[in-house]
């Protein structure tokens, strides 16, 4: 079953695990709990904070209900722990490469997995590519990442 909406959105921020990558691997492997998701690929074993969400992607698999308000603040949740574990990436590693180069991160904006970055400097390629290079390996591989010069 479909969920209601589009599922696409980093799910476990400690290991960098989307959920196109979880419904992948429950669709695959017929997995219909949490403890095999983590046992598979790891998602839901660190902090443990996105295991709500993890139950919430096996439920709409299996066409359960799902509580409107649990999913509210699921998706709540979610898009504040991934702008954070952007916003921290980028402060951490990406800012420093870039000041150095005289361009600076002017702004960050995360829906679901697609992010876009607006830059202000002498933004190229090799610049663009970096940032986008650093986020997949800091992150999640699955991001999707647009940058504005």
């Amino acid at each position: 079953m479909t969920p209601p909406e589009d599922p696409r959105r980093l799910i476990c921020r400690c290991i960098g695990v989307s959920s196109t990558r979880i419904l992948k691997c429950v669709n695959e492997k017929g997995l219909t709990t949490v403890k095999e998701v983590g046992e598979a690929i790891l998602a839901g074993t660190g902090c443990t904070t996105c295991q709500p969400e993890i139950e919430e992607l096996l439920a709409d698999q299996a066409g359960t209900p799902v509580d409107a308000m649990e999913r509210l603040e699921n998706r709540l949740i979610c898009k504040t722990e991934t702008l954070c574990r952007i916003e921290g990436s980028l402060e951490s590693v990406v800012a420093p490469k870039l000041e150095a180069l005289g361009i600076t991160i002017e702004q960050v904006e995360a829906n679901g997995l697609d992010v876009t970055i607006g830059l202000s400097g002498p933004v190229d390629e090799e610049s663009a590519e970096m940032i986008q290079h650093k986020l997949h390996k800091l992150v999640c591989a699955d991001l999707s990442i647009k940058i504005l010069p």
